[in-house]
């Protein structure tokens, strides 16, 4: 009976953990990003963002299975297979040698803005990188195509995972972030921190008042110059197309420069552009409830080792 305990205890948590998002900075679904998205939407005149037929759509609920599921699985699996940043510092000290004598400038906010800016820098190509990897290796694609086998999307969609992406996606971020900030605290002594806004990595939640319609039916572009330097909600809804002449493109995130060194970035139209999302006819009834969202990934995923 007592090993139920920690279970009970695991299950209550993380329930609370979901049901109450609109209050984390740290969530997606944090209300002034919650506010932002349903206002732009409003404002651009998108009522197909607040139809019946996208919210109920079958897509559509099974985002919301995966999202409370998740939130149930992969904390334990995160545990279990994951370092994170401070690990990564731990490290790096042991192996490289720990922090110097700060230098006269550390604390000042150029010091503080370097970080900052060097944070988001790495952050956003080492998800890049994780991305890439989901796209091209044919047994992280068998995962990654739990995200793509949405043929509508919400801003619920970002939560349509498999648990193992989770971990995938996390781990170039976190090496990337920890070997950063490792070097700055080595050269220029521990304690020096990213400026933030609303408890987040500023430019994060700058990003994150907009960045929920990249799931969305609401196009958004940037115009000719940004979107060749930002990664606009259009660009990532081209990226969720199913058609030939967009598969593979716009892997990024927030930088548009890594798809323009890769070769892979398409830059969206002004207006909204008229595509089918998803994956092909053939696949998507693999991924039509919970348990094949989970397990029939991995059974592909290992056909594809052997």
């Amino acid at each position: 009976m007592d090993a139920l305990y920690p279970a009970a205890a695991h299950v209550i948590f993380y329930t609370v953990q979901a049901l109450t998002a609109f209050i984390q900075p740290s969530s997606y679904l944090y209300w002034p990003y919650t506010a932002s998205t349903l206002l732009l939407a409003f404002w651009l005149g998108r009522s197909a963002f607040f139809s019946r037929a996208l919210w109920w759509n079958a897509s559509s609920i099974q985002d919301y299975k995966l999202y409370f599921a998740n939130f149930l699985v992969a904390p334990a699996l995160m545990t279990a297979l994951w370092i994170n940043e401070a690990s990564v510092v731990s490290g790096l000290n042991q192996l490289l040698g720990a922090s110097s004598t700060p230098s006269p400038w550390a604390a000042s906010w150029v010091a503080r803005l370097a970080f900052t800016v060097i944070i988001f820098i790495v952050y956003d190509l080492g998800r890049f990188v994780a991305h890439t990897l989901l796209h091209r290796i044919p047994v992280l694609w068998e995962i990654h195509k739990v995200h793509h086998s949405a043929v509508v999307m919400t801003p619920m969609t970002s939560y349509r995972l498999h648990p193992f992406e989770i971990v995938i996606m996390s781990a170039p971020a976190v090496l990337l972030t920890g070997a950063a900030t490792w070097a700055f605290n080595r050269f220029l002594g521990a304690g020096i921190s990213v400026y933030q806004f609303l408890g987040l990595h500023v430019f994060l939640a700058l990003l994150s008042f907009i960045d929920n319609l990249r799931h969305s039916p609401v196009w958004i572009s940037y115009g000719a110059f940004l979107n060749h330097w930002i990664i606009s909600p259009a660009h990532h809804q081209l990226h969720h197309s199913r058609e030939e002449r967009h598969i593979g493109c716009n892997v990024g995130f927030s930088l548009a420069i890594w798809d323009r060194l890769a070769g892979s970035l398409i830059v969206p139209s002004d207006k909204p552009e008229v595509f089918e999302l998803g994956l092909d006819e053939a696949s998507d009834p693999k991924y039509t409830g919970l348990m094949s969202l989970y397990v029939r990934p991995v059974i592909e995923a290992i056909k594809k080792i052997g």
